[in-house]
C-alpha cells in the first residue's frame, strides 16, 4: 500500500516485508509482570481512567492478550495488545477522506509536524531523532487514514515522544507560513529579486511531482482512482500537483478540526508497558478536553463503491522508460476486480487465499536429473548395483553387437585398418551377445486399449516465446504461467495480488513490458486461466501449503512487531470492523477448512462468483507517451499563468515579502531546549545482555547453535565461501543472477513448508530459510537438492523470463532509491568490499541485470551459473548456525549432519581466471578510534550540513546525509536542487568536525543518544548470535565497543577527524546520478557514463 509520509529519517528495524501475523517471546521483567497483574484484573465493562473496557481476548496464536476500550467522553476508541515484547508502540489513526485531489491530507500531516503549542519548533520530529532511543518514528498519509506511530524500549522515552505525537495531532500550530512552506506557495526564483520570475514551491508539491515521474507509481494510483470512481479514491491523497495549488489555508484548518478529533480517533498501544500509565496519560494530555461529535466521525465515512452493472476499460499514459530492455514493449494492462467489503473479515481471508492459489507460480528449473524413463525411473535407480552395470556393459558394449557406419570421400580402406587396429582384432564373435539383446515382437492384442497417463501442461505448445495466438491459451492452467512463463511481459503489473487496504478489496493481475498488440492477449489470457481453474480446481497439497504458510507467518518474529499489527489491523479498524476479529487466525483457517470439507467446489465456485460474473472489473492500459512531459508542462505553466494573470500589485508585493520572511524563519534556530530529551547517563545502559552461543565442527564444517524462544520455528544460515578467499572477476555481475535463480528455484510445495529461501551477496554469500520444527527434514531435504541437483539448462524460457522480472524491478526501484545507488558507486572506488557490492547491487548490476534481459538467448549465462555452483554449492564451502528452541536444538544438528554428509564436495580445480580479493579491510572494533566514527557522521557533522543547505533543503525534504560505516564515510543527498553547495558544504564539514570548539557537550550527548538507536536495536531470537557467525563480533568486542561509544569525548572526536577526515583525503570518490547537466560537461575532473536503453 503506497503512503506519503515525512522524509525525516525512519529508524524503522523492519527486517522483513512481512508485516503481519507475527510475534516474539520476551522474559517477563518486573514492571511487565505487574502490567500483567493489572491487565488480568480489567473485566469488560470496567471504567479506568475515563475508559470503558468494550472486550478482552486472549490470542493464543499470537501470544498475546488484546483490550478493547472506549474513551466515554470524547468517543475514541483504544486497542491494546499486552504481549511480552520490550520494543512499545503508540500510534493514533485519523480517518482522513479527502473529497478533491488538492492533497489536504497529505499536506496536514505535514504541518502537524512543524510544531505544535507545548512544543513551538519546527520539526520536532527530526530532532528528537537525537534526543530519543526510538526504534522506529514516522508518520503516514494513505488514501483514507493518516497514522502517526512510534515505537521505544525505554518508558521514559515512551511517555516523551507520547506527548510530542499528541501534542503534534490535536494541537499543532497550523500557521499560514508552513502552510506555504510544506504544501503550495508562489515565490520568486530569486527570492531577493522582487522582478525576477514567480514559480510554484513547496516541499507536498514538489514531493508528488517526484512521486508522478516513474510509471509504475502512476499506474498504481490510478489504477486505484478509476476502479473506485465513485468515493474518496477516486480523488488523489497525497495531491495531484495541477490541484494542489487550488487548496487554501482556511480549508486545510477546516479538514484539521473536522478530521483530527478524538471522535475520529483509533489509538494503539502495544508491548509489556502498563495499559494503565498509558490510558492516564492520554486521557489527561488530550482525551479529558474533548466531547464526543457524532458528525465528525459519521462524515469521514467512506460509503460503499456502487456496483458497475458492465466492464469498463480505461486508458492512461505515462513518459517513456529509458531503462527497459525493450523500448518497444512498455505498456502496461491489467485485469481489476472489485470484490468485498473489508469488514468481512472471513470472506476476504478466503479471497487471500484463492487469490494466492491463482497466482503462485510453478517454477521449473529444479528438475530431476533422471526425467525420461529411459534414463531410469527415480523410483528404480536405487535398485541398481554396481555390478549389474558392469555386467550391462559387458554384453551389450560387444562388437558382436556393434554396428558401424563411416560417409563421405576420406577411403574406406584407411577407415577399416583403423578400427580393426584399434578394437576388433581383440575381440571373437559372441552370437549371445547379439542374440539376447534383440527386440522381439510385440504380440498383436485382440482387442483395443485405453490407458491414461499424466503430464504437467505445456504453455508453449510449440510456440515461441513472444508468439501469443488464441489456439493456444487453452493450454494454460494458472495466472502465473499463463502471465509469466507465457513469456508475454516482463513482469506482473504494478499492484498485482490481491489488496485489502480500501474499503472494499480487490484483486489485480495483469502484465507490465508488453507491446501495445498484445493486450488483448493479455485478457484473453487471464479470462481463459481463470476457466482452466474453474475446470481443474486446486489439489488439496497446494491448499495446505498456503494455510501451512499462513502458520508459519503467525509464528515468525519480526523486530518491531506491533508496528506490523498496526499496519494490518487499521484498514479493518478505520472503516469500522472489528479488530479482534481480524487477530484470530487459527478461528478463520478452522472455519476455511470446514466450508472446504462441507463442499469441495468452494473455492471454484468463488471463482465464478468473484471473479468470471463479477460486472465490476476494470481493465486498466497504459501507454507510453513522448509528449507525457511536455503536456505536464504545459498545464502547469497554463495554470500558472491564470494564477499570476489574478494578481494585484499588493498581491505581487505580499508574496515577495513572504518569501523574505520565510526565509529568515528558516535561517532562525529553534529552541530545542523545549523538547523533552533521554539522559545518556541515567537512560543508557552500560551493562550488555550476552548472547548464550555454542560451536563445534561437523564433517569439517564449524557449526553454531544458540536456543532461543522461537515459538516453534527453526532458523537456519550458512555460509558458503570458497577456498581461496577470492572469487573469478567475470562471474561476480552473475551473483545477482545466481541468487534470483537459487531462491526462485523451490517448488512452491516445498517452498510452503519452508517459509522462505534468501541468499544475500555479502562475500562470502549468506543462505537462509526457516521452517516449523516439525518441518526441519523438509527444510534440509531442499537445500540438498538445491546443492546436488539444480539444473540452470532445463528451461531457458524460464530463466530469462526470472531475469527480465528482476530487471524491471531493479529499474523501479531507481528514482526511490538513486541515492543509495550514488553511495554504492562512489564507494566503489575504494575498492575490495565495495567495488563487490557495487558490482552485485549497485548500477552496474542494474546495467549488467538490463543487458542480460535484452538477450534471446540465454546459454552464455548458464555456464556462468554453472560455474558458481561448483564454487559455492559444496560442503567444503559451508558453515552453519541453527536458532532454535534447546528441544530442538539436537535433533536439527542431526539434520544438519545429515545434509552436510549428502551435499557434494567441491571440485578438485578452480576455474583458472583473474579473481576479484573481496577480503574487507575493515577497522577492528577493538581498535580505538572505531568507535568514534559514529559521531561525526550520524549526528554531528549532519547538523553542520544542513545549518550550511538550510534554503536549499526546507524541512521534510530530502536532506544531505553522512553516514559512518567503516572503514568508509559516506555522505549523500537525494532529489538536489545544487549540487556544488552540497559538495562543497561536505568537504566543509571535515573541517568543521575537526574543530571541537564548534559543538558542545549536549551536542554529543545528542549523538550519543543518536547512535545507540543502532546499537541498542530489537534483535529478534531468530537474529540472536549472527552478527558472531556473519562477521565474528563476539559479546565482548560489543560489549567493549559499548563502553568506548559512551566515552567518547569531543577531544575524541576532534582527533580523529583531524587524522581520517582532513589529513587523510587521496581515499575518496564523488559520484552523481542524474540527467544531462552543464557542470559534469564542462568540468574535465568528471567521468561521464551514460545510460541508455537497449536499442
Amino acid at each position: 500500500m503506497l503512503k506519503f509520509g515525512k522524509h525525516f529519517k525512519s529508524i524503522s528495524r523492519l527486517k522483513a516485508a512481512n508485516y503481519g501475523l507475527s510475534h516474539g517471546l520476551r522474559h517477563h521483567s518486573s514492571g511487565a509482570s505487574a502490567a500483567l497483574s493489572l491487565n488480568r484484573s480489567l473485566k469488560v465493562g470496567h471504567n479506568l481512567h475515563g475508559y470503558q473496557v468494550q472486550a478482552i481476548e486472549d490470542v493464543p496464536e499470537l501470544c498475546l492478550s488484546a483490550y478493547l476500550l472506549t474513551h466515554v467522553k470524547s468517543g475514541a476508541q483504544h486497542l491494546h495488545l499486552y504481549r511480552e515484547d520490550t520494543n512499545n508502540l503508540f500510534g493514533v489513526s485519523l480517518r482522513t477522506t479527502p473529497t478533491d485531489s488538492t492533497g489536504v491530507a497529505h499536506i496536514l500531516e505535514h504541518l502537524s509536524l512543524c510544531g505544535s503549542h507545548q512544543f513551538p519548533c519546527r520539526d520536532p520530529f527530526m530532532k528528537m531523532l537525537s534526543r530519543s532511543l526510538a526504534t522506529f518514528m514516522n508518520a503516514f498519509t494513505s488514501p483514507d487514514n493518516t497514522m502517526y506511530p512510534f515505537s521505544t524500549q525505554n518508558t521514559k522515552d515512551f511517555n516523551n515522544l507520547m506527548s510530542i505525537y499528541l501534542d503534534a495531532v490535536f494541537f499543532p500550530r497550523l500557521r499560514r507560513l508552513d502552510f506555504n512552506q510544506e504544501g503550495w506557495r508562489l515565490e520568486h526564483h530569486d527570492i531577493n529579486d522582487p522582478n525576477s520570475e514567480i514559480g510554484f514551491k513547496g516541499v507536498v508539491f514538489n514531493e508528488m511531482k517526484g512521486y508522478f515521474s516513474t510509471p509504475a507509481a502512476i499506474y498504481s494510483r490510478k489504477l486505484q482512482n478509476h476502479l473506485f470512481p465513485s468515493n474518496t479514491y477516486a480523488n488523489e491523497s497525497g495531491g495531484d500537483p495541477l490541484a494542489i495549488p487550488d487548496l487554501t489555508y482556511e480549508a486545510l484548518k477546516e479538514f484539521h478540526s473536522r478530521h483530527y478529533h478524538p471522535s475520529n480517533a483509533r489509538f494503539i498501544t502495544y508491548g509489556n508497558f502498563p495499559l494503565e500509565s498509558h490510558l492516564a496519560f492520554i486521557n489527561d494530555y488530550v482525551l479529558s478536553r474533548f466531547t464526543f461529535n457524532e458528525d465528525y466521525s459519521r462524515s469521514s465515512q467512506v460509503p460503499d463503491q456502487p456496483k458497475w452493472s458492465k466492464p469498463v476499460h480505461e486508458f492512461i499514459e505515462s513518459q517513456p522508460d529509458p531503462m527497459v530492455p525493450f523500448p518497444d514493449k512498455q505498456t502496461t494492462v491489467s485485469v481489476n476486480f472489485m470484490l468485498e467489503d473489508i469488514t468481512n473479515t472471513h470472506e476476504n481471508f478466503t479471497l487471500a487465499i484463492l487469490c494466492s492459489l491463482l497466482m503462485d507460480g510453478p517454477n521449473a528449473l529444479l528438475a530431476n536429473t533422471y526425467a525420461n524413463e529411459s534414463g531410469g525411473d527415480p523410483l528404480a535407480i536405487p535398485d541398481l548395483t554396481y555390478e549389474a552395470l558392469k555386467e550391462f556393459h559387458s554384453r551389450h558394449y560387444h562388437p558382436s553387437n556393434a554396428r558401424f557406419i563411416t560417409y563421405g570421400n576420406f577411403p574406406l580402406e584407411s577407415h577399416l585398418a583403423f578400427i580393426n587396429d584399434y578394437v576388433l582384432s581383440r575381440f571373437t564373435f559372441n552370437e549371445d551377445y547379439s542374440r539376447s539383446s534383440q527386440v522381439p515382437d510385440q504380440p498383436k492384442w485382440s482387442k483395443p486399449v485405453h490407458t491414461f497417463i499424466e503430464s504437467q501442461p505445456d504453455p508453449y505448445q510449440g510456440k515461441g516465446l513472444f508468439e501469443t495466438s488464441e489456439d493456444y491459451l487453452p493450454g494454460l492452467r494458472a495466472l502465473y504461467q499463463a502471465l509469466i512463463e507465457s513469456g508475454l511481459g516482463s513482469d506482473f503489473s504494478p499492484n498485482s495480488g490481491f489488496a485489502n487496504h480500501t474499503k472494499q478489496s480487490f484483486f489485480s493481475i495483469g502484465l507490465q513490458g508488453i507491446a501495445k498488440n498484445q493486450v488483448n492477449y493479455v485478457i484473453k489470457a487471464v479470462d481463459t486461466a481463470l476457466k482452466n481453474a474453474i475446470n481443474d480446481g486446486f489439489p488439496e497439497e497446494r491448499i495446505e501449503a498456503i494455510l501451512h504458510r499462513v502458520e508459519l507467518q503467525t509464528k515468525h518474529q519480526t523486530s518491531n512487531y506491533g508496528l506490523g499489527l498496526m499496519m494490518n489491523l487499521n484498514p479493518l479498524w478505520t472503516h469500522g470492523g472489528n479488530p479482534l476479529v481480524g487477530l484470530r487466525v487459527n478461528e478463520h483457517v478452522n472455519t476455511f477448512r470446514a466450508q472446504l470439507k462441507q463442499n469441495p467446489k468452494f473455492l471454484t465456485n468463488k471463482i465464478k462468483e468473484r471473479f468470471i460474473s463479477n460486472t465490476h472489473r476494470l481493465v486498466l492500459e497504459m501507454n507510453p507517451s513522448e509528449e507525457y512531459e511536455n503536456n505536464l508542462k504545459e498545464k502547469e505553466q497554463k495554470l500558472l499563468n491564470e494564477k499570476l494573470s489574478k494578481l494585484s500589485e499588493k498581491d505581487l508585493k505580499e508574496i515577495y515579502e513572504n518569501g523574505l520572511e520565510l526565509d529568515r524563519i528558516q535561517k532562525n534556530k529553534d529552541d530545542v531546549s523545549v523538547l523533552p530529551t533521554l539522559s545518556v547517563k541515567k537512560d543508557i545502559s552500560r551493562r550488555f545482555n550476552a548472547t548464550a552461543i555454542e560451536t563445534t565442527q561437523i564433517l569439517n564444517a564449524d557449526i553454531q547453535w544458540s536456543a532461543q524462544p522461537t515459538n516453534g520455528i527453526t532458523y537456519f544460515n550458512a555460509i558458503l565461501k570458497p577456498k581461496a578467499n577470492s572469487f573469478p572477476h567475470h562471474l561476480v555481475p552473475y551473483l545477482p543472477v545466481f541468487s534470483q535463480v537459487v531462491t526462485n528455484n523451490p517448488r512452491p510445495l516445498d517452498l510452503a513448508l519452508v517459509g522462505y529461501l534468501k541468499l544475500e551477496m555479502l562475500f562470502p554469500e549468506v543462505i537462509s530459510s526457516h521452517c516449523l520444527d516439525k518441518n526441519i527434514d523438509q527444510m534440509f531435504r531442499l537445500w540438498t537438492d538445491i546443492f546436488n541437483r539444480i539444473r540452470f539448462d532445463d528451461d531457458y524460457d524460464h530463466l530469462l523470463q526470472l531475469i527480465r522480472m528482476c530487471s524491471a524491478e531493479m529499474n523501479q526501484s531507481l528514482p526511490y532509491h538513486g541515492h543509495r545507488y550514488a553511495m554504492n558507486r562512489s564507494a566503489s572506488s575504494l575498492g575490495g568490499a565495495f567495488k563487490y557490492r557495487e558490482l552485485t547491487s549497485g548500477l552496474s548490476s542494474v546495467s549488467h541485470f538490463r543487458s542480460l534481459a535484452s538477450l534471446e538467448d540465454c546459454k552464455p549465462i548458464v555456464q556462468n551459473l554453472k560455474s558458481i555452483a561448483s564454487l559455492l554449492l559444496n560442503a567444503d564451502s559451508i558453515r552453519c548456525s541453527i536458532n532454535a528452541e534447546a528441544p530442538t536444538i539436537r535433533p536439527s544438528l542431526q539434520t544438519v549432519e545429515r545434509f552436510i554428509q549428502s551435499i557434494n564436495k567441491s571440485s578438485e580445480t578452480s576455474p583458472q581466471t583473474e579473481s576479484l580479493n573481496v577480503n574487507i579491510p575493515a577497522v577492528e572494533p577493538t581498535l580505538s578510534e572505531h568507535h568514534v566514527f559514529p559521531f561525526g557522521a550520524n549526528y554531528l557533522a549532519n547538523r553542520f550540513i544542513e545549518v550550511a543547505l538550510h534554503s536549499l533543503f526546507p524541512p521534510r525534504m530530502p536532506p544531505p546525509r553522512l553516514e559512518s560505516r567503516p572503514p568508509r564515510i559516506l555522505m549523500n543527498s537525494y532529489r538536489d536542487p545544487n549540487v556544488d553547495q552540497t559538495i562543497n558544504a561536505f568537504n566543509s564539514s571535515a573541517e568543521w568536525l575537526s574543530d571541537q570548539n564548534n559543538y558542545s557537550d549536549q551536542d554529543v550527548d545528542e549523538a550519543k543518544l543518536s547512535v545507540f538507536q543502532d546499537v541498542d536495536h530489537p534483535i529478534m531470537p531468530s537474529e540472536q548470535g549472527l552478527e558472531c557467525f556473519v562477521n565474528g563480533i563476539t559479546d565482548q568486542m560489543k560489549h567493549d565497543y559499548r563502553m568506548r561509544l559512551l566515552d567518547v569525548t569531543k577531544t575524541d572526536i576532534e582527533e580523529v577527524a583531524q587524522r581520517y577526515l582532513v589529513n587523510e583525503t587521496s581515499k575518496s570518490g564523488v559520484i552523481l546520478i542524474g540527467p544531462r547537466n552543464d557542470r559534469t560537461v564542462s568540468d574535465a575532473k568528471w567521468l561521464v557514463t551514460e545510460e541508455k536503453p537497449n536499442a
